[in-house]
């Protein structure tokens, strides 16, 4: 089933539109990820977590949600640098984010060195990383040789849940 929704847009392309990524925009993935100074390794091994936005057929923005059980971890958000400013991180963001509310994730995970500050205006906190689910903290995001060591852990929690250090906010 392919996920389809309109993004506003700047120009004269083609009308975006968000949609599961398939193995035809590996390459495209990989290549906004390394202009946008983000990892791309294991693009293919996640493919099924990402959501893109495509213009004329060209991937223009990317985003992924990995599956850690009860949470999940937003990671890869990238705009292409002409398309930056458009609303597009903001709807893959949005749209990851009902994704996770939907498969019942009680947290979605991100680390950042510089968007902090975007990442607040969806209700992420930061938090510190003693506070993270154990499923989350073996992903290779947190791990050492990921180079995200030093990155602000922030999160956003979507119920109560009392069993958890953190507790949960209910935002």
């Amino acid at each position: 089933m392919r996920q389809s929704t309109p993004v506003n847009q700047r120009g004269p392309s083609a009308q975006p539109e968000i949609a599961a990524a398939t193995a035809a925009d590996v390459e495209a993935i990989r290549a906004l990820l390394v202009a946008s100074g983000l990892a791309a390794d294991r693009v293919a091994d996640r493919l099924d977590g990402f959501l893109v936005v495509r213009e004329g057929g060209r991937v223009v923005a990317c985003a992924c949600l990995d599956d850690h059980g009860e949470a999940g971890l937003l990671r890869s958000v990238a705009v292409a640098p002409e398309r930056r400013g458009s609303g597009l991180a903001r709807a893959l963001v949005a749209a990851l984010l009902a994704r996770a509310r939907r498969r019942g994730h009680v947290a979605v995970y991100l680390l950042t060195s510089t968007a902090e500050g975007y990442f607040t205006r969806f209700g992420f906190r930061p938090v510190e990383r003693a506070r993270v689910r154990p499923a989350v903290l073996t992903s290779d995001q947190f791990a050492e040789r990921g180079g995200c060591t030093t990155s602000t852990v922030m999160v956003l929690e979507f119920a109560h849940h009392p069993d958890h250090p953190e507790g949960g906010t209910g935002r």
